[in-house]
């Protein structure tokens, strides 16, 4: 059986719809009835959410992460089994579940704080964790930069799976996601970066605070064109401007979708499944983009998370 692997980031999402709920509460005491939008969580880290978008497109992608098991990473596992995702290759840890706070202002905008509890674990991989998973028949493996903090034995472990994949043959995709403003970039986190994008077939990221910091270039379209060099392929997001894809050295540009924007969490690990199902269906980047972009204004434009077309509505582009 072909192998689809996503290896990263498994977490709980805390939302807090601070913006709806200070909407809400601004007519308090005239008398009339209000539903105040609830605090809730839900399984989130980007890798997970690229997995469920998978899923709902038809495909059976296998997730590789460490989430801890008290009832928020029970729940948080039954969820994405749910949604179809295989979790044959979690790794299970005895600590609590890492919590990611998210607040989501009045436009949509959201502001993340990891919660670390006392007894929480905080999902890194251990050196050997991975080597005992079959990499045989895998086409593609995925992962992305909030899981890479620095260089130490965790994002080797990711470093050495994504080689073994790569060398039975599998495209490597890897999504930038660097969160500059809160994670750096270490001198540790740039040697991790520059293995990954060595290994990587195609790179995905949005916007300068992204491909800046790697780069070393305060212009968003050349420093895709470095990452790309002559053999890569690279898809420059920039917001809810146009998409440039740089596929080995032949340029596109793809409009993005125009809908009402209700938050942004997720759009990119949205997109990446998009374009990656495409890709699993022998469809061409160009459609690769396409996908990305519809599975993105899909999710920001609803509040329920990870919200996707359909495979047929995607078919009929």
């Amino acid at each position: 059986m072909k192998k689809l692997f996503c290896i990263g980031d498994f977490t709980v999402d805390l939302i807090i719809p601070f913006g709806d709920m200070k909407r809400a509460v601004k007519g308090y005491g005239d008398g009339k009835k209000r539903n105040v939008p609830k605090i809730y969580t839900q399984a989130g880290g980007g890798i997970a959410n690229t997995s469920v978008v998978l899923a709902r497109l038809g495909q059976q992608p296998r997730i590789v992460s460490k989430i801890g098991t008290d009832s928020c990473g029970l729940d948080a596992i039954k969820d994405i089994r749910a949604e179809g995702v295989n979790t044959d290759n979690l790794i299970l840890d005895k600590a609590s579940a890492f919590i990611i706070g998210s607040v989501i202002d009045e436009d949509g905008e959201r502001y993340f704080n990891g919660w670390q509890r006392s007894d929480a674990g905080n999902g890194a991989l251990l050196k050997g964790e991975t080597e005992d998973i079959d990499v045989s028949e895998t086409v593609w493996v995925h992962s992305g930069g909030i899981n890479i903090h620095d260089d130490t034995e965790h994002e080797r472990e990711i470093v050495a799976f994504l080689r073994r994949c790569k060398e039975a043959g599998a495209t490597v995709s890897f999504d930038i996601n660097l969160r500059y403003e809160t994670s750096g970039y270490s001198e540790g986190r740039r040697r991790i970066y520059e293995q990954i994008f060595d290994l990587a077939d195609i790179i995905l990221g949005s916007g300068l605070d992204e491909f800046g910091p790697v780069t070393g270039i305060d212009d968003l379209a050349e420093a895709g064109r470095v990452l790309a060099g002559n053999s890569k392929t690279v898809v420059v997001r920039n917001s809810s401007k146009p998409v440039l894809l740089i596929n080995r050295g032949q340029e596109s540009i793809h409009p993005t979708c125009r809908v009402q924007q209700l938050h942004t969490i997720g759009a990119g690990d949205s997109f990446d499944g998009g374009f990656i199902a495409a890709a699993m269906y022998g469809k061409d980047m160009k459609t690769c983009v396409e996908w990305g972009n519809r599975c993105a204004a899909a999710t920001i434009s609803h509040m329920a998370p990870m919200t996707v077309p359909t495979l047929s509505e995607l078919e009929n582009i």
